[in-house]
């Protein structure tokens, strides 16, 4: 099960620009109390960039292998080396 944590639409003013956090845990963490996560990504976007975002992050971490190495990777610049590799054609 996964979570989607949304601002209200009253608050979506406070948004300067869409972006993107992503957090690794080479180790993972235990998630929902029995589940072990080792990537979290947060997204905030204006209006409705989100559906654009969420879809290429489904994209990419689709793939169990490229999930995987994204997950144990330890370089940073190799961790966006494989997501710009991998990330959808704009």
């Amino acid at each position: 099960m996964a979570s989607l944590p949304h601002l209200p639409k009253s608050a979506t003013d406070i948004i300067l620009k869409t972006g993107i956090e992503i957090y690794q845990f080479p180790d993972g963490v235990i998630w929902d109390r029995s589940n072990v996560m080792f990537i979290a990504i947060g997204v905030i976007a204006k209006e409705k960039e989100h559906i654009d975002v969420l879809k290429e992050i489904a994209s990419i971490f689709s793939d169990e292998l490229i999930a995987n190495a994204l997950s144990l990777i330890s370089d940073k610049h190799d961790f966006l080396k494989i997501l710009q590799h991998n990330a959808l054609p704009h």
